[in-house]
């Protein structure tokens, strides 16, 4: 009787294989891999890409001797925070995903060793607690930071002070409700449940180059302080006016997004500073004129490439 076809499938529970020497990236992504046991891949891997297996557990040594490995993807899988300890030996680690996983806090011993990190994310997992202490100094070259999709209520100027280079965080659907922040280059605070920007202290924020606060509860834009910024999204709010002095002192503005707001009327003397203005999208408000009109002019004759402004039917 001949034997039977052997039977394929792309579902591990367990992984263990030797890969030629020459390989550098692998990714086994989108399988049912439960288990990683010690010392699993070749040590000159570059990135490993482990997302959307359910991955529960990490042996101690799996990404042991990893010494050229600088791109590691676990996301969506189901690592909790007592994997503490799971990246010795990956000291050269740049991008590190950890992003819809069961993490409840962020883990400190896990991360010491990842002196090299500069592109940390953790969005959409259980945390509660977003401060980097004194424990994480090692990794204070992080420059991009995505704590989106968590659940945080209040942001510290401590929050994130031991990471000296950061530039990018994103604190995006957190719940936040206030936040001290630190200075960086952009902060994306869009579908939280911020009612007004003094809830957003930006004493210290004097890099902000972009800006987003769109999907909010926001119903008055205070003077913004940002001699640098260049990009605001404050779209889906529901502001209802804007003041004179809101854009100001942030005459380095070459985007601005207010649309799908409460305004009814267009003040386009607004930005009559802001000479670096590329694009103003004013679409899907309540606008029934726009004042002074002359203003217009002058705002077209800059380097205006794009107005858009819906008028409000009668």
């Amino acid at each position: 009787m001949p034997l039977p076809e052997p039977q394929y499938t792309h579902h591990f529970y367990f992984l263990s294989f030797q890969l030629p020497i020459e390989t550098e990236i692998v990714d086994l992504s989108g399988n049912s891999i439960k288990l990683l046991p010690n010392k699993t891949f070749s040590p000159i891997l570059k990135t490993i890409d482990l997302s959307g297996n359910g991955l529960v557990r990490l042996e101690l040594n799996a990404f042991a001797d990893l010494r050229e490995l600088t791109k590691l993807d676990l996301s969506s899988n189901n690592l909790d925070s007592k994997e503490q300890e799971l990246f010795r030996g990956c000291r050269e680690v740049q991008e590190l995903n950890l992003s819809r996983n069961s993490l409840t806090q962020i883990p400190d011993k896990g991360f010491q060793l990842l002196t090299k990190l500069v592109k940390l994310d953790l969005s959409n997992n259980m945390l509660n607690d977003p401060t980097f202490g004194a424990e994480y100094v090692s990794i204070d070259r992080l420059e991009y930071v995505d704590l989106s999709g968590n659940n945080f209520m209040q942001i510290h100027h401590h929050s994130f002070q031991v990471l000296r280079d950061l530039k990018t965080l994103n604190l995006s659907n957190s719940q936040v409700h206030s936040i001290e922040t630190s200075s960086l280059e952009l902060l994306d605070l869009s579908g939280n449940n911020l009612a007004e920007v003094t809830s957003v202290d930006m004493s210290a924020a004097k890099n902000f180059r972009k800006v987003d606060l769109s999907h909010n509860k926001l119903q008055t834009l205070p003077s913004l302080q940002l001699t640098r910024l260049t990009d605001l999204d404050i779209s889906h709010n529901s502001i209802k006016s804007l003041l004179q002095q809101s854009f100001e002192n942030s005459e380095d503005l070459m985007k601005v997004d207010v649309s799908h707001n409460l305004l009814t009327t267009f003040d386009s003397s607004l930005f009559h500073r802001n000479n670096e203005l590329e694009t103003l999208d004013m679409s899907h408000n309540n606008i029934v004129e726009i004042v002074p009109i002359e203003y217009l002019e002058v705002t077209l004759k800059n380097n205006v490439s794009r107005i858009l402004i819906s008028i409000a039917k009668e």
